[in-house]
Order: structure tokens, then C-alpha cells, then sequence
């Protein structure tokens, strides 16, 4: 049996007039719901799951499944054909030049993500991205920011928006990029430049390859080191008791 997501209480069952009182935008959704394949149980079940994250975010107790997360952005990396998209069924100038394997949720991968292909049960494909900006780097800003770019407002991009809104956790910096930020992504926009990633700037594939900042200057003994990191906390004690 298919349902729609029309809430009975808003609806005066008393004949012709109920019916009329079943508003555009109800039958839409009806209808969306029909074309989904939405069974009663399906929405009873959106339903509660919705009601119930409301609930936690009004509340402030949702925790976030996610602790940490390693964006990979690879400019100029693989199209979607030869990838995760191959449209086997499509013309041969669009569909993409290598074979299919079928994913373990029965959607086709291009031969070359076979391994992937069996854990894609695990995973989440996005196919639905579309730009409309003819330029690498300015659809880079819009990709990472949400926002196309203007001469007007320079928005934050997702790094920074996560840094101002989760802080510190613990002694690591919130935002880190290896080897360092992307030119094109954006910075911190309008927020603090606080919020900025701790840039790595050195390659860890290099032999040479060490994190700055970790480890004490040439000359610096741990004990000078010591007095200098017990300084520094007294001087900004003190700013901080005077701003308050």
C-alpha cells in the first residue's frame, strides 16, 4: 500500500470540502513519494527518524557519528566514466572507455575499482554534483565554500566552517592541510583567520618530510624552551584577564 507524506490532522474529512482542503503542494509530495516507491511502513519510519533528530538538535545532545574526517580533493583526477559513473548503457562517445564490475549492491564501477567494488555496500557515491562554472578554480571555491564566488562576500571554506564550530578537541589542530591548503578552495572567508588550517608544508613523501613546529629550534635547549612556553602563558593570561 503507497501513502503520501499528507498530514491527516491538517485535513477536515467532511466530504468535497476535505478534499479541497488537500493543498498543491500535498498532492506533489504524494506524488514523489509514489514515483520513490514509499510504503506506509517507509514513512512512518522517515517520519520518527526525523522527528526524533529535531528533537536532538533542539535539545543540543545529536552526537556526530563522525570524529574525524580526511578529505582527499584530487584537481584534474579521474572523470566520473572511467571511475564510479562508467554509463555502460549510454553511446560509446559518452560511456567510459574501460569495462564494469558489478558492486556488491548491484551498481556497475568501472573495472579499474573492482576491489572497491566490493565493499561499495560501505560507501556512498554522489553523482548528482553539477557545476556550472566553466573554471577549475573558481568551481574549486564553489565546491568547497557552497557558494559561488563573488567580489562582495568572501564566504569560509568547509575546514574553516568545522574549525569555528567544533574548536579544539584535544591537543591536535582542528583543521590540518598536508602539504598545505588549496589555492583555489578558499580560506577562511569572513570568519577569523584563527580558523585557517595548520599547513603541514612538506611533502610526506619526501625523506626529509617533518611536521614544523614539533620539534625545538637548533640552539634551544628543553630547559630555555621550558621558561619561554611558561612566559608566553603568563603574558597571554594576562590579556586574556584584561579583555575580560
Amino acid at each position: 500500500m503507497k501513502t503520501s507524506l499528507i498530514n491527516q490532522n491538517q485535513i477536515d474529512h467532511t466530504g468535497c470540502a476535505g478534499f479541497r482542503a488537500i493543498s498543491r503542494r500535498q498532492v506533489i509530495k504524494a506524488g514523489v513519494c509514489g514515483a520513490l516507491g514509499l510504503s506506509m511502513g517507509d514513512m512512518f519510519h522517515l517520519q520518527a527518524f526525523n522527528d526524533k533528530a529535531f528533537s536532538a538538535v533542539k535539545a543540543g545532545k545529536l552526537e556526530p557519528k563522525a570524529l574525524s574526517v580526511i578529505q582527499l580533493h584530487l584537481g584534474g583526477g579521474m572523470p566520473q566514466q572511467e571511475s564510479f559513473d562508467p554509463k555502460p548503457e549510454a553511446p560509446v562517445e559518452y560511456r567510459g572507455s574501460f569495462g564494469v564490475t558489478k558492486t556488491k549492491n548491484g551498481d556497475v564501477f568501472s573495472d579499474n575499482f573492482s576491489e572497491t567494488a566490493k565493499i561499495a555496500d560501505k560507501v556512498t557515491i554522489v553523482r548528482s554534483i553539477v557545476g556550472r562554472i566553466p573554471d577549475h578554480g573558481l568551481a574549486t571555491y564553489h565546491l568547497f565554500t557552497g557558494y559561488t564566488p563573488t567580489a562582495v562576500i568572501d564566504y569560509p571554506q568547509m575546514g574553516s566552517i568545522v574549525s569555528h564550530e567544533l574548536g579544539l578537541r584535544g591537543d591536535l589542530p582542528p583543521y590540518i592541510a598536508i602539504p598545505n591548503k588549496n589555492a583555489y578552495a578558499g580560506g577562511t572567508g569572513f570568519l577569523s583567520s584563527t580558523y585557517g588550517p595548520f599547513e603541514i608544508n612538506s611533502d610526506p613523501g619526501s625523506r626529509s618530510y617533518r611536521v614544523r613546529d614539533f620539534s625545538i629550534p637548533d640552539g634551544v635547549s628543553l630547559e630555555r624552551f621550558d621558561r619561554r612556553q611558561t612566559a608566553r602563558q603568563i603574558v597571554e593570561q594576562r590579556i586574556r584577564n584584561l579583555e575580560t
